[in-house]
């Protein structure tokens, strides 16, 4: 994005005002729909936050699945720390070996997924569930099953 000052040496191209447009039809330039997202957001943290305290409860092992930056926002903002998820796996050998920034969850190769046998999947990069899924068909295959935090929660398979 551009930034300058009324009257700045750039003009503004016709995306600008559509852009504009669409928020206004999408109701973003009003609080209300914003706070109702929140409330959406603090529905969807609930949910999931007894989900897994329940599943704690029931001495049951919850691993994560994915470590993108937008993962230790969902962190924070549900609640999520190592009291609830063991680990997570991640594909990159850049963050393997880490840990997530201030919760200090461990970062592991996906082979920690066999060697440690959670019960439950956490899937933190949920705009590649399915994918995900697919590509660790075998952790269901032996009762393992995924959860699938937005847009709502989800357990797979059910």
């Amino acid at each position: 994005g551009f930034a300058q000052l009324r009257g700045g040496p750039r003009a503004a191209d016709g995306s600008v005002a559509a852009l504009v447009r669409l928020e206004k039809s999408l109701g973003l330039d009003r609080a209300g729909t914003l706070a109702a997202f929140g409330r959406k957001i603090d529905a969807v943290r609930d949910s999931l936050r007894d989900l897994l305290h329940g599943l704690k409860r029931d001495g049951k092992h919850i691993a994560g699945f994915g470590a993108p930056a937008k993962a230790t926002t969902l962190m924070y903002h549900f609640g999520l720390g190592p009291d609830l998820i063991e680990f997570i796996a991640d594909d990159s050998p850049l963050k393997q070996g880490l840990f997530t920034p201030g919760l200090h969850v461990p970062v592991l190769a996906p082979g920690a997924i066999q060697q440690r046998r959670p019960d439950y999947l956490l899937i933190l990069a949920w705009n590649f569930a399915r994918s995900i899924m697919a590509k660790h068909a075998r952790f269901a295959a032996v009762g393992g099953r995924f959860i699938v935090p937005l847009p709502t929660v989800e357990v797979h398979p059910p």
